[in-house]
C-alpha cells in the first residue's frame, strides 16, 4: 500500500505535455493530473491537454514516483 504524494507543477509548453506523457509513460503506479475540480489521466496526452494549463496544475503518483517530474515543479 503506497502513499500517494502530490505536487504543483507548470505546463507551459506544448514541449513539455509531450515530456511529462513520456515520463508518465514509464511509470507503472497511476498519475492524475488536476486543475480546481478537474482530473485527469496523467498519462493521457488528450485528458492533460484538456485542463486550463495557465492554472495551478496538480500531479498525484505513488511517492516513490513523484520525482521523476521534477523539472515541472515550480
Amino acid at each position: 500500500n503506497s502513499i500517494m504524494s502530490r505536487k504543483v507543477i507548470n505546463l507551459n509548453k506544448i514541449t513539455d505535455i509531450n515530456k511529462f506523457i513520456e515520463i508518465a509513460a514509464t511509470i507503472p503506479s497511476k498519475i492524475f493530473v488536476s486543475t480546481d475540480e478537474y482530473v485527469v489521466d496523467g498519462k493521457s496526452i488528450l485528458g492533460v491537454m484538456s485542463l486550463d494549463l495557465s492554472k495551478d496544475i496538480v500531479v498525484k503518483t505513488e511517492e516513490e514516483y513523484i520525482d521523476k517530474f521534477e523539472q515541472f515543479f515550480i
